[in-house]
């Protein structure tokens, strides 16, 4: 994919993924990695990739998230998003003024049509589209009388023409008063503020103070080991972290926090332990006293979790 940081302005490709991580009080309770450059478009295959008895109540992202069809694919997760979307730092400015000649600005009247600065434009179709298995309904609006009109080089720009026709999704236009109350909430707002704390320095102690900027194999599946052990010796540093302040009162998570990133890894983690046996009883004089195996309890109920046994 393309890179945040093209050092050489040359605009090529690299060798990359996008890796997603879902962190509460800094552990990381899920990860995955994709191969698609936008934030946006990995959230669905992250979704899709989350076990249930891993889905939070409520879920806070940035802007990068924030979509029609994310929000509605949360939703039918049974997910309470508090998602930004993109216009929304702009919009909560006291400075902020509606620009008027946007279609997603423009005042609805009674009969349907767009009330725009210098006139109506009336609504001559609708089609409907589906992304990410979702399907919403785009209206077209178009007005004939540009040609006379004062405002017509705000509106068109450097492009004059005689009409003006716009599109505006009709779901969207009516789902996003409701994402923004639900922002400008209490709960919103400590979500928003906390979100930065949470997930922000757990990519910065994993990929600066851990020195974990490059995977050590190829593929996405051997990444995703190489990933789920990272993520697994990060969750054990922070909990040696709150043993040592436990004498202040602070609660300590639980061993599920922790073994979380084996749940998505448990073929991959047994593959790694039987690699590590085979060399341990190819460099040990005595290979039969030490053995390594994975119990890995798959069931409906919402306590499975992954277990490492090491038996003597």
């Amino acid at each position: 994919m393309y890179p945040k940081d093209d050092k050489m302005h040359t605009g090529q490709c690299r060798p990359m993924y996008n890796v997603q991580f879902m962190t509460q009080s800094q552990f990381i309770l899920w990860f995955n990695l994709f191969g698609v450059t936008t934030d946006l478009s990995a959230f669905p295959m992250f979704l899709d990739s989350l076990p249930q008895q891993f889905a939070p109540a409520k879920l806070a992202a940035d802007a990068g998230y924030g979509s029609y069809e994310n929000y509605i694919l949360a939703m039918k997760r049974e997910i309470d998003p508090y998602f930004k979307y993109s216009m929304y730092d702009k919009e909560s400015s006291p400075r902020f003024a509606p620009d008027t000649y946007k279609a997603e600005y423009m005042p609805q009247q009674e009969d349907g049509s767009l009330k725009c600065p210098g006139g109506t434009l009336r609504k001559i179709r609708e089609s409907t589209q589906e992304k990410s298995e979702i399907s919403y309904t785009e209206e077209y609006y178009r007005t004939d009388q540009c040609a006379a009109c004062p405002f017509r080089e705000k509106c068109h720009g450097k492009h004059l023409k005689d009409y003006r026709e716009v599109k505006r999704k009709k779901e969207w236009h009516l789902l996003k008063p409701q994402i923004r109350e639900k922002l400008d909430s209490d709960v919103g707002q400590i979500l928003l503020y906390n979100r930065s704390k949470d997930v922000e320095p757990t990519f910065a102690h994993t990929k600066w103070a851990g020195a974990y900027r490059r995977f050590r194999h190829f593929g996405s599946r051997r990444c995703r080991m190489d990933l789920a052990i990272r993520a697994i010796a990060h969750n054990l540093k922070k909990y040696i972290a709150w043993l040592q302040h436990q004498a202040d009162g602070m609660p300590c998570p639980t061993a599920s926090v922790i073994l979380s990133p084996l749940t998505a890894q448990d073929g991959l983690i047994f593959a790694l332990l039987r690699t590590l046996k085979q060399i341990w009883q190819k460099f040990t004089p005595a290979p039969k006293i030490f053995s390594c195996s994975q119990i890995i309890r798959q069931n409906s109920d919402s306590s499975a979790l992954p277990l490492i046994c090491v038996t003597e």
